[in-house]
């Protein structure tokens, strides 16, 4: 039985050498995961930047939204105020026949 747990020295050569070849891919395996880490990090950098981009275009459309709005009122109300222009000279037309009219039938009654 103590022949089956004995080890030759070529057995430790080979598993040593096994061992530093596990050694080695561990090795190349945390550099790779150390540069998908700093890839990471520099998605993480790139998303924060469009995130605040877009943020800035945001604001952006809404200020131009509001722009646009206010200047769709203020056309608004200068048409309204164009017809209501429009509409007190009509009156006005008739008011000064009133008052002509007036005047005329008004001198007529106190003779």
């Amino acid at each position: 039985m103590p022949d089956q747990y004995s080890i030759s020295a070529v057995d430790v050569s080979v598993i040593t050498g096994a061992l530093s070849t596990i050694n080695n891919n561990i090795n190349v395996v945390g550099h790779r995961v150390d540069l998908i880490g700093n890839e990471v990090d520099l998605i993480n950098d790139k998303q924060n930047l469009l995130s605040n981009e877009l943020e800035i275009v945001k604001q952006l459309f809404l200020d131009y939204l509001n722009e646009f709005r206010r200047k769709n009122n203020l056309q608004l109300a200068e048409t309204r105020l164009g017809n209501i222009r429009q509409d007190l000279e009509q009156f006005g037309y008739y008011s000064e026949i009133r008052r002509m009219s007036t005047g005329i039938l008004g001198t007529d009654k106190s003779s």
